[in-house]
């Protein structure tokens, strides 16, 4: 109101440099995320010694009656049980993960394409191929129920 410009000028400078903070801010909790999931990573893979490894699963299949069921050990993604549901040959088909052990997150083959943004980079053991291994062994079983 005084006719002075640089207070706004001022004001300016000041919402950039917050801004800049607040961007920055975001970053650095990317960054942290990222090392913690490589932190957590490092220390599965160091101690289940299967960096590089191939990580051997006991895959079942049961029936009772006209109840199926698949067990696999690791968490497994919605879309893979439902998937497996859809295919099965059987009506009432069920899914059953960390059953038999435990090899943590294991997620699809598209999750694992999103490197840095999701557990699955800290808390997975397996390769994209796990995905279609499993799923081809349980159609094999479920054919055989």
């Amino acid at each position: 109101m005084m006719g002075r410009e640089d207070l706004a000028r001022l004001d300016a400078n000041n919402r950039r440099d917050m801004d800049r903070y607040i961007e920055n801010i975001h970053i650095m909790e990317q960054l942290t995320r990222l090392q913690i999931n490589l932190d957590l990573l490092k220390k599965h893979q160091a101690r289940n010694g299967v960096a590089g490894k191939q990580i051997e699963v006991e895959v079942l299949g049961v029936r009772v009656g006209e109840f199926v069921l698949i067990t696999f050990p690791g968490e497994l993604s919605v879309e893979i049980g439902l998937g497996i549901k859809e295919r099965s040959p059987h009506r009432f088909t069920f899914v059953a993960g960390c059953t038999n052990g435990y090899i943590y997150y294991t997620p699809t083959a598209e999750q694992l394409r999103n490197v840095g943004r999701a557990q699955e980079d800290s808390d997975c053991l397996v390769a994209p191929e796990w995905q279609r291994l499993f799923e081809d062994k349980a159609a094999e079983i479920l054919t055989k129920l």
